[in-house]
């Protein structure tokens, strides 16, 4: 998880979701993240399924 703390902190892209501050218990790290209000990749695929292909490419490039 510290990994992709740090991979937040560092990437400044709009496609992103930007990292605001993070902080941590003894057992866990927490993120305080941009709201995005169309939610997330993980929701759009357990709510849609399988996506079309023009949309698959178009995440894909947007994530490469």
């Amino acid at each position: 998880m510290h990994i992709e703390k740090y991979v937040l902190a560092f990437l400044k892209n709009p496609a992103i979701v930007k990292l605001y501050s993070s902080f941590q218990d003894k057992l866990r790290l927490y993120f305080l993240l941009e709201y995005m209000p169309n939610g997330s990749l993980q929701e759009l695929l357990r709510r849609d399924g399988i996506l079309p292909l023009n949309l698959s490419q178009h995440l894909a490039a947007e994530i490469v």
